[in-house]
């Protein structure tokens, strides 16, 4: 068993600040999972609290269509025998003191049938949140099929789907994280917020377009977002995105977007953060409060 409880500190080694990694992906070869346990004992050192873990399942569908609405340079973080993550978080919690580490998000990118009693069946298992993709035709920046055409169902049939999950989270006050890219689909997450008000709404890596997000976050309680997926472009445009997260303080998160068997390049992460120019209120919302405030229960 790994004690994570001992090596908990408020300021780690470096001189980081407590933060939580609010998306996390989570799949794969056991070998490789177990076998990454040590670096997130070197990044409790660091300050990690939590992980947000979005765990990908295949809801009986067969893994060869599931694994299409995956990235491609995700798919190999996916394997076949695990292609629920079930058993393997399973084995993941029991190896981990800290029962509060994990926060398990249940990844629904592709769903199909019953979809309330698919959710019900997971929500047994102890997942605390939910994650969806909202993909209606081809995604050209992710190459993912969209499921309307891999499950041959109607776009309204797929966008129902959609909504019964958010009504679903909305009914059992579970928070959403909702990728969706708002160049093309802002009408759709305008949409989910107004017709799901008390649903806590994560669109990640800043909806793909920080105006648009900015409209958003402007006009909606509800919503928030975060920078998983961005550093390069932070790199780039520091003083942006400094102002963008100073202006939104209380709305944006940190979250890695890396896999399980990836999760030590958050080091490299935070060593960015802290060089970038923010106040360091701002910055402990960014990296700690802002994701604790969005998984806490009303």
């Amino acid at each position: 068993m790994i004690n994570f409880l001992g090596n908990k500190q408020v300021i780690g080694n470096n001189g980081f600040m407590e933060f939580i990694d609010a998306h996390l992906h989570f799949g794969g070869r056991e070998d490789e999972v177990l076998g990454s346990l040590d670096a997130f004992v070197q990044l409790r050192k660091l300050g990690l609290a939590k992980v947000f873990l979005l765990c990908f399942t295949t809801y009986g569908l067969d893994f060869s269509d599931t694994i299409r609405v995956a990235p491609y340079h995700a798919r190999s973080h996916y394997h076949t025998d695990f292609v629920d993550s079930n058993p393997l978080l399973k084995k993941v919690r029991e190896e981990i003191e800290d029962e509060n580490f994990i926060v398990p998000f249940l990844d629904f990118r592709i769903i199909h049938g019953d979809i309330e009693s698919w959710l019900d069946h997971y929500m047994f298992f102890g997942y605390q949140g939910l994650k969806t993709l909202l993909i209606p035709e081809y995604d050209d920046f992710l190459h993912v099929e969209s499921p309307i055409e891999i499950l041959k169902i109607t776009k309204a049939s797929y966008l129902d789907s959609q909504q019964r999950v958010m009504d679903y989270g909305q009914r059992n006050n579970l928070p959403l994280i909702c990728h969706i890219n708002l160049h093309n689909h802002f009408e759709y997450a305008r949409e989910f917020l107004a017709n799901f008000p008390h649903l806590r709404i994560n669109f990640p890596h800043l909806g793909f377009s920080r105006k648009k997000m900015g409209l958003l976050l402007d006009n909606f309680e509800n919503c928030c977002s975060d920078i998983s997926g961005l550093m390069e472009y932070t790199k780039k445009d520091p003083k942006g995105y400094c102002d963008y997260i100073e202006y939104y303080e209380d709305r944006i998160m940190y979250g890695s977007d890396c896999a399980w068997n990836e999760a030590e390049r958050a080091g490299d992460d935070l060593n960015m953060i802290e060089g970038l120019s923010l106040d360091d209120g701002v910055r402990k919302k960014l990296v700690y409060d802002n994701a604790l405030k969005f998984v806490e229960k009303k």
